[in-house]
């Protein structure tokens, strides 16, 4: 399945209200992590300094209670993206199922649907729906929430420091192009995976229903040699 055709799935079955929740809780997620982290770092090295300097003026009480305070509302804030973010996932899915179901009897003829009973369409079926389903949770929330958050963060040590801001935009520009290479493996690895499970299921149906011919003709262990060598093609082709 090719990018927009994805997309447009989605959209199709899970709803734009949702979709955003997912993507607005997550982000505020995010900065409630990087603001934990921030008042965290500054609390420690404050704490050292007014150790050293025997400052008894100093209340420990307002930082201690904002990394509290930030440390609960994060949790809180993944878990309910969490909540919304799966219940997008189950309702996409069941959408998606229904919908392709339809389409795939209302455009294949009825002959050439029963031909399709080696698996190739459930297994077309089957890896859209995980596909589409899986990119509320997967990949829309988690990767605005860290676009969002790594431009905030950016832009305030480029405005605090700008050589260190410099040296963090060359470090994103790395692992920008490292992401891109992986992203091209990872496709190739699934796609060979897929590939791997289709074969699997025509073989386990093709034998099923010719289990007569192939118990007439003693051809029973060449069929259960050809599943195996199927099965291992599976389990080499997961990650």
């Amino acid at each position: 399945m090719n990018r927009t055709g994805a997309w447009r799935l989605l959209r199709a079955a899970a709803g734009r209200r949702a979709l955003l929740h997912g993507m607005l809780l997550a982000t505020a997620g995010e900065l409630g992590g990087a603001a934990l982290l921030g008042v965290s770092g500054w609390f420690l090295t404050t704490c050292a300094v007014v150790t050293l300097q025997a400052n008894t003026v100093w209340s420990w009480m307002y930082p201690s209670s904002a990394v509290r305070t930030l440390a609960l509302a994060r949790t809180g804030l993944r878990y309910l993206e969490r909540l919304v973010s799966h219940r997008t996932v189950l309702t996409a899915s069941v959408r998606l199922r229904a919908q392709l179901a339809r389409g795939a009897a209302r455009l294949t003829p009825p002959r050439e649907l029963r031909g399709q009973r080696d698996g190739t369409l459930l297994a077309r079926l089957t890896t859209d729906v995980e596909t589409v389903a899986g990119l509320p949770a997967g990949i829309c929330a988690p990767l605005v929430a860290a676009v969002i958050t790594a431009c905030l963060v950016e832009i305030l040590l480029l405005w605090a420091v700008s050589l260190l801001g410099a040296a963090e935009l060359v470090v994103w520009v790395a692992d920008l192009v490292y992401a891109r290479r992986a992203h091209h493996r990872a496709r190739a690895h699934l796609a060979t995976a897929a590939e791997a499970r289709a074969a699997l299921r025509t073989v386990l149906l093709g034998s099923r229903a010719a289990f007569d011919e192939l118990r007439c003709l003693n051809a029973v262990p060449q069929a259960q040699r050809a599943a195996t060598t199927a099965i291992t093609a599976v389990e080499s082709a997961e990650p």
